[in-house]
């Protein structure tokens, strides 16, 4: 009733485990499941997507421009007993077989408190767009209360391609 790892020799790297012999003096008591617990005033009203992460369900074209565009989306609502909490995210990443260093990806982030009397939103849209020299990036994140413009912040920088 050992285990054991052996390397090299002639098994090569290996891992004896115990055997334990079967008998009803060997049979474990195991409980009965309980119900989950619950707690008032917190609930899950919207779960999302199961892997908790933006999911894309399609790719499709834009018959317009030519371009191959897919929209990755993801939400959730939890209550709270000081109120609801809700997240949003939607990406779209977009290209071109005709010209593909124009590609971008475009996210959008939401996360809306509802308290008593206020909202809280706190938002960022992130976009990433290249061209045959440069990738452009532009961070914006603002914050609303009660659908009012608290503050905001822009940030911008582009890259050189180094063709790497």
């Amino acid at each position: 009733t050992t285990t054991t790892l052996s390397i090299g020799g002639a098994n090569g790297a290996h891992v004896t485990l115990p055997v334990i012999p079967a008998g009803a003096e060997r049979q474990p008591e195991l409980q009965e499941p309980a119900e989950n617990p619950y707690l008032a005033g917190y609930k899950t009203l919207e779960s999302g997507t199961s892997t908790g992460y933006a999911s894309i369900r399609s790719i499709e074209r834009d018959p317009e421009t030519g371009e191959a565009f897919g929209v990755a989306k993801n939400g959730r609502a939890r209550q709270f007993p000081w109120g609801i909490k809700r997240f949003e995210e939607v990406i779209e990443h977009r290209t071109s077989d005709t010209n593909p260093a124009q590609t971008s990806v475009v996210g959008r982030y939401t996360v809306a408190q509802e308290l008593e009397g206020r909202t809280l939103e706190f938002e960022q849209r992130v976009e990433f767009v290249s061209d045959a020299d440069n990738f452009h990036l532009t961070f914006h994140r603002w914050v609303k209360e009660d659908g009012e413009m608290f503050a905001e912040k822009t940030w911008r920088e582009t890259i050189a391609r180094d063709y790497q």
